[in-house]
């Protein structure tokens, strides 16, 4: 949970775990399936005998769930002038600090490469993660104004003999449009006017967002964001402790503030009292803190709610650049306001 919500503020996500979906054949070279998703600057292909896995809501295939043999890639639209050799430089940064204790080693930092032909960068690096040693590459290049990334995970005692496997695909990826992709709105009977639905039906929540936020409900995540360019955004995680007596105030300030300090430090700050309120007809507590990451002071809202009845707990985060947080908060509100279980 704590992983997954530094990744997504740091734009970097390191696809370890698997969510399995079928294999789709679509416009791939022979031998090969297509693992990209829909609007996506670039096309991201797997061998056959791979696994698509389009079902976590990014473009990523793998080999082998078990032994975290997989790949993915992801793009990032950078506000400031960030370039591929800062934006190399700051995820390395970032994994190093957060797999220190896991005996992260730098192998290669900034290494020149190729992605389709265009001059990129490479970082090398290993990591050690449920007592498997994994050798990890990401692979960034500037393009049109984003900066895309493949990355790859491989346990380190099988990465000589898969590197044939991983040259075949980025050989075979290619850079491409960014179109914008329209979902049309879903909606349930409950729906409230004006929104949608951006979760799953299957789920055991509802989770609302209005018609002018960007989500799709067919998705194992739920998420929506403002727009393409500028990605203020609201995703829903849940997270099951052993411990049935911890409150919602002890959840975030004794399990993730500690967490969001060290991976920060001085650039994490809390900028208010917890703020009380109902959501989903339970209560909960609303923390809003700042950090600053790339350049950029970003600003969010984490509502943490405990399910009553048993140890689960829900965090709906909003996240925004700091001037653009006001302008979206009465939409997220609305969110709140409209957020149900099952």
């Amino acid at each position: 949970m704590v992983k997954r919500i530094i990744a997504c503020l740091l734009t970097v996500i390191f696809m370890l775990g698997c969510v399995a979906c079928a294999n789709v054949k679509e416009d791939a070279p022979d031998g090969m399936i297509s693992v990209t998703c829909e609007g996506e600057p670039f096309k991201l292909y797997v061998p056959e005998s791979w696994t698509d896995n389009r079902a976590s809501g990014i473009s990523s295939g793998y080999y082998s769930s078990v032994d975290h043999l997989s790949v993915s890639a992801r793009y990032f639209t950078p506000d400031a002038k960030i370039g591929a050799e800062q934006y190399m430089k700051d995820c390395a940064k970032s994994v190093s600090e957060y797999y220190a204790t896991s005996n992260y080693k730098e192998v290669e930092l900034a290494g020149g490469t190729t992605l389709d032909g265009k001059n990129a960068l490479r970082n090398v690096y290993e990591i050690d993660l449920d007592k498997t040693r994994l050798t990890c590459f990401q692979i960034t290049v500037e393009h049109k104004g984003d900066l895309i990334s493949l990355y790859g995970y491989c346990p380190k005692a099988e990465y000589e003999s898969r590197k044939g496997e991983f040259d075949t695909i980025k050989s075979n990826f290619k850079l491409s449009e960014r179109k914008a992709v329209k979902h049309e709105p879903v909606v349930d009977k409950n729906t409230p006017e004006g929104m949608q639905l951006a979760s799953n039906k299957d789920i055991e929540y509802r989770f609302y967002v209005p018609t002018s936020w960007i989500c799709n409900s067919e998705s194992n995540i739920s998420e929506a964001y403002y727009s393409e360019s500028e990605r203020s955004n609201v995703t829903v995680t849940s997270y099951t402790l052993e411990s049935s007596k911890t409150s919602a105030k002890e959840y975030f300030e004794d399990y993730l503030e500690p967490s969001y300090k060290k991976e920060f430090g001085k650039d994490y700050s809390r900028t208010s009292e917890p703020e009380a309120r109902t959501v989903g007809e339970r209560e909960a507590l609303c923390y809003t803190y700042t950090v600053t990451k790339y350049g950029a002071e970003i600003k969010i809202m984490q509502t943490v709610i405990r399910h009553s009845g048993d140890n689960t707990y829900y965090t709906i985060t909003y996240t925004a650049r700091a001037e653009k947080f006001d302008t979206h908060i009465k939409d997220v509100y609305k969110m709140l306001d409209s957020f149900t279980f099952r």
